[in-house]
């Protein structure tokens, strides 16, 4: 139902002629890459101070490592809630999990803002809502 809503909002932000959003959130085996090619930065909710990019994953089997495990904080045994810093125009960022042989990532979703779209919320998911 939750995501039905939210492709129903963007197929309106779509429809009211605002330009779609580029971000990425993609998922190569225990790696999150959140990507960002403007315009502007993506950052956190810019009404509340030090408020980041938020970035959930749902896996089995997951311990963050490098700067995953700065920005990462156990939800509960399958899901991990991330805040990850600004996302300057033209780069990515990159959580990395390890774990056993049954370790994997079944989704994940990012939630931010960019000011440069007058502080337009992004919304993005992986596997995608729409292919």
């Amino acid at each position: 139902m939750k995501r039905a809503l939210l492709v129903l909002v963007a197929v309106l932000f779509t429809a009211c002629g605002l330009p779609p959003e580029r971000s990425t959130v993609t998922v190569q085996g225990l790696t999150v890459t959140v990507g960002n090619p403007g315009p502007g930065p993506l950052t956190g909710d810019p009404t509340r101070k030090g408020d980041g990019v938020a970035l959930r994953i749902r896996g089995v089997d997951l311990t963050p490592t490098g700067d995953a495990a700065r920005w990462c904080q156990a939800v509960n045994a399958v899901r991990w809630g991330c805040v990850l810093p600004e996302i300057p125009e033209g780069s990515a960022l990159q959580a990395t999990f390890t774990g056993g042989p049954g370790a994997r990532i079944g989704s994940a979703d990012l939630a931010g803002y960019r000011a440069a779209r007058g502080s337009l919320p992004v919304l993005r998911f992986w596997p995608p809502l729409v292919p």
